[in-house]
C-alpha cells in the first residue's frame, strides 16, 4: 500500500543519518519525500482530501506509524529553533508550507503539465523540485543585496508613462525643480508612523 511505502521510504532514517548535522538530516528527509511524493502522489491527494473534511478517517491515517513518522520534520525543525539555525516560526505553518511545496507539483500533474509544459515524472524534473524547495527553504528567494544585480527599472507613474530624464529620481514629471520627492505610495518608508515594516 502507499502507507506502506511511506514507511520504506523513512525505514530507519535518523539512525542512518545520525552522522550528519540537524540541516543536513533535514535536507535529505525533504529530497526522499519529493521523491515519494513523485511516485505516489496519491498520498498527497488522499490527505488533502480527509485532512479538509476530517473525521474516522483521517484520524486512523494520522495514526499509522508513516503517517506520523512525518512528525520527523517537525522534530527536527524543532531541535533547530533551540540551535538557533531555523527561525522561530510557528512550527506548524513551517511544516505544512515544507509538505506542500514538497508534493504539490506531483499532486497537480496534469496543471503542470499544461500550465508549464513540465511532465513531473521526469527523474531530472523531480531532482529539480528537490533541489528547489531546499534552496527556498533553506537559502531564500531574494539574492543578497551584495550579490544582486541592476535595480529595478524605474516605475511608472500613474498615467503610465516614466518621468522625463530630466527629472530628479523619485520627482513625479512636472513637479518644480527642488521640491521634496516624497516615498512612492504603498512603499515601506510611506507606511503610516508607528506602522511596523516588515521583511
Amino acid at each position: 500500500t502507499v502507507l506502506d511505502e511511506l514507511e520504506a521510504s523513512f525505514a530507519g532514517t535518523l539512525p542512518e543519518l545520525s552522522d550528519l548535522d540537524p540541516l543536513d538530516r533535514i535536507k535529505v528527509l525533504v529530497r526522499r519525500f519529493v521523491r515519494f511524493s513523485a511516485q505516489r502522489p496519491e498520498f498527497g491527494r488522499i490527505l488533502s482530501y480527509e485532512g479538509a473534511v476530517g473525521g474516522d478517517r483521517l484520524d486512523w491515517l494520522l495514526g499509522q506509524p508513516p503517517a506520523a513518522a512525518l512528525g520527523t520534520f517537525s522534530d527536527l525543525l524543532a531541535q533547530g529553533v533551540a540551535d538557533g539555525w531555523v527561525k522561530p516560526l510557528p512550527l506548524e505553518h513551517v511544516t505544512m508550507c515544507l509538505g506542500a511545496a514538497a508534493a504539490y507539483a506531483f499532486i497537480a500533474r496534469e496543471t503542470m503539465r499544461q500550465v508549464y509544459g513540465v511532465d513531473v515524472a521526469d527523474p531530472t524534473v523531480i531532482d529539480a523540485h528537490a533541489d528547489t524547495v531546499i534552496e527556498l527553504f533553506f537559502h531564500g528567494l531574494v539574492v543578497a543585496e551584495a550579490t544582486a544585480g541592476p535595480g529595478p527599472t524605474p516605475p511608472t507613474s500613474i498615467a503610465g508613462t516614466t518621468p522625463p530624464s530630466g527629472s530628479p529620481a523619485g520627482q513625479p514629471a512636472g513637479s518644480p525643480a527642488g521640491s521634496p520627492a516624497g516615498p512612492p505610495v504603498g512603499s515601506p518608508a510611506a507606511a503610516a508612523p508607528g506602522e511596523a515594516r516588515s521583511a
